[in-house]
Order: C-alpha cells, then structure tokens, then sequence
C-alpha cells in the first residue's frame, strides 16, 4: 500500500553500496553494507515526511539492487519508471531500525532470489555476514541472466531438436500414422484441430524403433512442447501424466494426473519409452533444483 503515492529519493547512489569482486567460476559476488540500510531508512522517513513539498517525484538509478532487496522485503514499491520511481509501503512506515533489518533478514534469507526492478537481472541471497572491518553485510551473487533470457535459450534448444527430428527420415510418415492412431485428437485434451496437434516422439534417441507407433503419441502443440522440456512426464503405468512441481502456471494444473487416451489403432506407448521419459524428467527436475 502505496502512502498517499509520495515518491521518494532515497539520495545513495547504488554504486557506494556494493562490494563486486569475481570468484574463481566467473560468478558476480556482491554485498551490500548493513549500515547503507540504516542510512536508507533515515532518508526515507526523512523524505517521507519533506515529500509534502517537492516538487515533482524523484528518481533513483534503474540497475540499484539494494533497490531490489527492499522492493523483495516489501518495505519500499516501484510507481514509476525511466527513471525509477519508488515510494515507501505500509510495511516501513512506523517501525524502527530494528524491525526494518529483521524484516530484511527474514525475508533475504540465503538462497531467496530478487530481482532489479525494471532490468529484471537476477541476484541470490548468499547470505548475512561480517566484513573485515566488522560491519554486518547481505551478500549476493548475480545470476548473470535473467529468467527470461534462460527460458529463451531453452527455446532455441527445443526448437533445434524439433528441426533436427523433422529432418529424419520417415518423419512424415511417423506423423501421419500417429495422427491415424490417436483418431485426429490430442491424447490428452481431445483438441481435434488439425494444426495444432504434433506427433510427439517419446524416446528422442536414434535407432530403429524411433519411428515407432509405440513411440508415438499425438498432443497439443503446447502440451509437446512441455513434454520436451520435461515439464511433465508419465506415471510408471503410462496411463497418466505427472507434471514438474516447477510447472507452477495454473493454466496446466490440470495435467497433473490427467489421463492418457488410448490410441484407437496401433500399440500403446512402450513401457522403454515411457521409462526412458520419465529418467530424463527426473534429471531434468535435480538440473532444476541446482538452479535454485
């Protein structure tokens, strides 16, 4: 909740409050001193209470990450951008210094992630410390890429491995008979619109049975891409699906246990390509967790 929508400028430049060294992988380690929040705080209920008086809001620098934590620990909103324009919340307003660094410290804990507020450039709490001259410090690494970025390099990969099985021979005809099979309707939604459906290989390695009709199954253009990515996968049985817990878009909740229709000609999906499937979800769900 935004007090009375007065803008302020907390005046420290982002540059005197982070530490930046490199370590020996190439990460981006930064830290943050505790007493630049303390000089923040008193600034901002300084301004607070002067902003009655100014003239027009003022800015503070986009790519701040100090910004970034106190937009993550809800103790200050973004209400304008080009420059960036912040105003304090309910959360600050009336608590002492004591309660703002325990409501930052609880918040910031290690491994919590934050973002920079327009650019989106991720950064990961690495933790609370001290420096060598005893000052207490968030510290934080700076994921390099945002979520964005990631997800548009995992794009490109799916996209080149639909190019490259396209390519293979047979592939018109794999097509064509596992549209037959599936009667023209997506195993899983029974969309029956022609171009959006795709023949979906489940085992995407090379060898004779790749074509095969039990390597087949016909989805939803969405619903193969996800199968690609290891969204989601299938029960043991192959009579459901099981969907990533990282697939947290509530437009897909439904996937979760959905059932898989049984192609009306030709043999069900292999108990080898399910199992291969759902090997490569699993590492595909520990790659995922390491990113966190």
């Amino acid at each position: 909740m935004l007090r009375n929508g007065w803008m302020i400028n907390i005046g420290v430049p982002a540059e005197r409050c982070l530490a930046i060294r490199i370590n020996e992988r190439g990460n981006q380690l930064a830290r943050v001193e505790m007493r630049w929040f303390t000089q923040v705080f008193q600034q901002l209920r300084e301004n607070e209470r002067a902003s009655r008086h100014l003239g027009g809001p003022l800015s503070f620098p986009e790519s701040s990450h100090l910004v970034g934590m106190l937009v993550k620990a809800d103790l200050v909103a973004v209400v304008g951008q080009n420059p960036i324009q912040i105003s304090v919340t309910s959360s600050f307003q009336n608590k002492n210094d004591e309660a703002l660094v325990n409501k930052l410290k609880n918040v910031l804990s290690e491994g919590v992630k934050f973002s920079t507020p327009v650019k989106k450039a991720e950064s990961q709490i690495t933790g609370w410390t001290f420096n060598s001259m005893g000052d207490e410090v968030v510290g934080y690494r700076m994921l390099g890429s945002n979520t964005y970025e990631r997800d548009a390099e995992d794009e490109v990969e799916r996209t080149k491995h639909q190019a490259e099985i396209s390519r293979r021979p047979g592939q018109t005809e794999f097509s064509e008979r596992i549209r037959r099979n599936y009667g023209g309707r997506c195993a899983i939604t029974g969309c029956k619109t022609a171009a959006a459906l795709q023949a979906a290989h489940v085992r995407t390695i090379d060898g004779a049975d790749l074509n095969a009709s039990e390597n087949g199954i016909l989805l939803r253009s969405d619903i193969h891409a996800l199968l690609d990515a290891f969204q989601i996968t299938f029960e043991a049985g192959g009579a459901k699906l099981k969907k990533s817990r990282y697939l947290t878009d509530k437009t897909y909740a439904f996937l979760d246990g959905a059932k898989i229709r049984k192609p009306i000609e030709g043999g069900q999906l292999s108990h080898q390509s399910i199992t291969d499937h759902r090997k490569r979800f699993e590492a595909a769900e520990c790659k995922k967790q390491s990113r966190k």
